[in-house]
């Protein structure tokens, strides 16, 4: 450990002036904070941005998950409390890893010290238990790593050396292998290291292999390994003595005492490379320079889509009338079947009160129509001006989602993004990130909700055009930016994913006055 920095209340120097000054240090590689509050976010996202093009990794524990956690920090430092969603997504955009615990820090600033980052996602676990080896490949899958099955030459290799093993991935070696490892280990760790289609190797040896002895044997083969085209990052689950674990360490190999922490570990190594890799990605696009201005009074949803349609943003056609022949003629010049929804500023929340018909197929059903939206409306909502009636087209070809932005007290600004329609607080799968980004950052926005499967076609569904949906995200953001004195916030639920586009069905801005 080369600094120890505490910053305290942050009266005067900061965290993010510190990570600033220890990224030049030539001698660090990784930081590891603590944090209780971020009470500098502009300048703690600088600070990330150029650790992030020092490839070197960051490692933050910031508590206050919950709000009882939230309220002892602020009672402990005076420290804002952060949204804790809000404060995953920032540490997520800047490729930041965020630990559980102490001991989740301290593991992961270990691995890093290594400086050896898996170049993809693909796991090879040799083991010497069964048991152990499924257990690693459960783990793998819950961090993000896959477990590819090895190509039939290494297949063949291997069960000729060992022909009760399992040889698929995980290896088994078995008891066979280690009680004889000269003869039967060696090539097998040989054949499956070698093979290309994995990037990094979990390893699990009972504590009777702790010796002197087998680590020569073992290391001998992890060495010749690493001067290969394509070395694999190593990572040993084995109980040894301090000796013996200096071996491996000083070649580059992390020994954990657990295989989950094995595993772990190279899962979020992998995510550091790829955050390497794509550093701060795409420019957040620029926004038309005739855009409307929002207003300082409450304004109904045709206002609010009309000010994201001046944005760049795709809108649904349709049509504000005031009367029951100006919908039919609306209609007509729309397209049957539509959809009928009451106007008013001062109703967020139509279909509790009725206020929405959808698919309204013929002309007399939209005359209809009209007038008992509006006596709904007069009967739930007497004190609400009613502006009229919404006729719009009909869309259902697609994946209704919701996006939508906030004002965070911390970090301004706030993108949120899941799947849409009446449920949408009720579900909560959603994902955000701080305003503005890039196309880029949408992508991988878009990709965290526990339900993209659905935006890929899931079940016979269709599977909706994934760049035009991060275009809109990435347009919202600049617009929530831009907008970030004016707009209190902005809810567009849902927005229609469709095969080829996309389009915003529903929209509400909120105006800071």
């Amino acid at each position: 450990m080369s600094h120890w920095i505490t910053t305290g209340n942050e009266v005067d120097i900061s965290i993010a002036e510190c990570i600033d000054v220890l990224v030049d240090r030539v001698e660090v590689n990784t930081l590891v904070i603590y944090a209780e509050g971020i009470n500098d976010p502009r300048g703690l996202q600088r600070s990330l941005i150029k650790a992030r093009a020092a490839h070197k990794p960051v490692i933050f524990l910031k508590v206050g998950r919950t709000e009882a956690g939230a309220e002892a920090a602020e009672s402990h430092t005076a420290s804002l409390a952060v949204s804790d969603s809000v404060c995953d997504a920032f540490f997520k955009q800047h490729g930041v890893f965020r630990a559980n615990t102490t001991e989740d820090m301290i593991d992961m600033a270990y691995a890093c010290q290594m400086g050896l980052f898996p170049r993809g996602r693909n796991l090879g676990i040799i083991t010497a238990s069964g048991g152990v080896g499924v257990q690693m490949a459960d783990c793998a899958i819950k961090h993000g790593l896959e477990i590819p099955i090895l190509p039939n030459e290494v297949q063949d290799k291997v069960r000729k050396i060992l022909p009760y093993a399992a040889v698929r991935n995980p290896v088994d070696v078995t008891a066979m292998a280690i009680d004889n490892p000269a003869y039967y280990l060696t090539p097998v760790f040989d054949a499956v290291l070698s093979s290309e289609d994995i990037n990094s190797v979990g390893i699990f040896f009972t504590p009777g292999q702790g010796t002197h002895e087998f680590t020569d044997l073992i290391l001998k083969t992890l060495e010749r390994m690493r001067k290969c085209q394509s070395p694999k990052v190593i990572s040993i689950n084995i109980i040894l003595p301090d000796d013996v674990r200096a071996r491996y360490e000083d070649l580059g190999h992390t020994v954990f005492d657990t295989p989950d922490k094995a595993v772990a570990s190279l899962a979020i190594l992998a995510n550091f490379r790829e955050s390497f890799e794509r550093g701060e990605g795409a420019r957040p696009p620029r926004l038309p320079l005739d855009i409307q201005p929002i207003p300082t009074y409450a304004i109904n949803e045709v206002q609010s889509k009309n000010i994201l349609r001046s944005a760049g943003i795709s809108v649904v056609r349709e049509k504000l009338v005031t009367n029951a022949v100006a919908a039919v003629d609306a209609a007509i010049d729309i397209g049957l079947p539509v959809v009928m929804k009451i106007s008013s500023a001062d109703i967020q929340h139509k279909t509790e009160i009725g206020g929405v018909l959808i698919g309204v197929e013929t002309t007399a059903d939209v005359h209809e129509g009209f007038g008992a939206l509006m006596l709904r409306a007069e009967g739930n909502m007497p004190q609400a001006k009613l502006d009229g009636v919404i006729v719009s087209e009909m869309i259902s070809d697609g994946v209704e989602t919701v996006i939508g932005s906030s004002i965070d007290p911390t970090f301004g600004p706030v993108v949120m993004f899941g799947l849409g329609g009446i449920f949408v607080e009720v579900i909560q799968d959603i994902t955000f990130r701080i305003a503005p980004f890039g196309i880029d950052e949408a992508e991988s926005m878009i990709r965290e909700i526990q339900s993209f499967e659905v935006l890929m076609g899931a079940r016979g569904g269709v599977a909706v055009d994934l760049v035009s949906l991060a275009s809109t995200l990435s347009q919202v953001s600049v617009f929530a930016s831009e907008n970030a004195d004016d707009m209190l916030s902005l809810d567009i639920n849902p927005f229609m994913a469709l095969p080829n586009g996309g389009v915003a069905l529903d929209a509400l801005i909120v105006a800071k006055d």
